[in-house]
Formats: C-alpha cells, sequence, structure tokens
C-alpha cells in the first residue's frame, strides 16, 4: 500500500514537471507595435489606426463622450489556407497603463455606424487570405495613456487560460495614429 502512495506521488510529480516544461517552452509574452500583428493560430490582429473625438453620430443623433472617444481601427486577417474565420469568435477589449479595462461603448458605436457613408461592422466570416478592418470606439478617461487591446475569447476562464499557456499578448494603440 505504501507504495502504491509513492507511485501516485512520483506520477503527479513527473506530470506537473511535464506540464511545466511544455508551457516554458510554448509560453512567451509578446506585444505588436502600431501597425504591427499578433496571430492566434492563422488568424492576425492588429491595430493600424486610431484617433480621438469628443462627439460622434449625426447632429440629430449625436452622442458626447464622458471623457473623449478612442476609436481604435483593428485589422483582422484570416492566414488560414481552407479554413473561414468567424469574426464573432473575438472581442478587443482595450486597456490602459493602469490595467483599466473598457469595453466598446455600444452608443457611441451605434453613433459611428449611423453616419453616412459608414459600413463599419464587417463581414461575420472571413475566407482564408481575406481580411477586414473595423472601427471600434472606447469611452476614455481623457487623461487615459498607455493604450493597448487584447484579444478576448469567451470569458475570463478562457482567457485566463490563454494567458497561461500562451503568454500575455497586447496590441499597442497610438490614438492619433492614421490609417
Amino acid at each position: 500500500m505504501k507504495t502504491i502512495g509513492i507511485v501516485v506521488v512520483l506520477g503527479l510529480v513527473a506530470a506537473t514537471v511535464l506540464v511545466v516544461g511544455v508551457l516554458a517552452l510554448v509560453r512567451h509574452d509578446e506585444t505588436a507595435p502600431p501597425g504591427g500583428e499578433i496571430l492566434w493560430d492563422d488568424f492576425g490582429f492588429g491595430v493600424v489606426g486610431a484617433r480621438r473625438v469628443t462627439e460622434l453620430g449625426p447632429e440629430e443623433q449625436l452622442v458626447r463622450a464622458r471623457g473623449v472617444f478612442v476609436i481604435v481601427d483593428l485589422k483582422v486577417t484570416n492566414h488560414a489556407q481552407r479554413v473561414d474565420y468567424d469574426t464573432s469568435k473575438h472581442t478587443a477589449v482595450l486597456y490602459d497603463s493602469t490595467g483599466n479595462e473598457y469595453r466598446v461603448d455600444p452608443w457611441a458605436q451605434a453613433a459611428l455606424d449611423s453616419q453616412p457613408g459608414v459600413w463599419n461592422r464587417g463581414p461575420t466570416r472571413l475566407a482564408a487570405g481575406e481580411s477586414c478592418v473595423t472601427e471600434l470606439v472606447y469611452d476614455l478617461p481623457v487623461d487615459a495613456k498607455g493604450l493597448y487591446l487584447k484579444i478576448s475569447w469567451g470569458g475570463e476562464f478562457v482567457d485566463t487560460v490563454d494567458h497561461v499557456v500562451f503568454g500575455d499578448r497586447r496590441i499597442e494603440v497610438v490614438a492619433g495614429m492614421a490609417r
């Protein structure tokens, strides 16, 4: 009975060492500069433009920022050879240098999307080799700085596993950057 316990403990230690070893080989932090790209499998994400404005929308539907709107031009590229990508699988979350999290402002996004000539939502599916750029609107404090995007894959648990296994992946945002 004592030897079974020792074997079980040694098996758990070996499994732990194996998992930690694999993570050490796979995991690395990565930061894409503005205009750069970070890959998740065959799918690339990058910021190709960003700007600050204080109001959005046509005059009769004008929306004013509580602080300042930061409009981020997010480029998504499907580098796969044969597989489509469903663009609803991800969410772009904006952070500042102090770690505050910002989600797309639905009222500001609707105001931007309602402007004449703006078709902003992008396709719901990207065929192999295709890419699209979507403008995303965030309402931030005026003094927010050190902005970066992270791609969320479906909630806190999935994002935590992604972070632990693959590392911290950030896409820098410089408001004032022209597309």
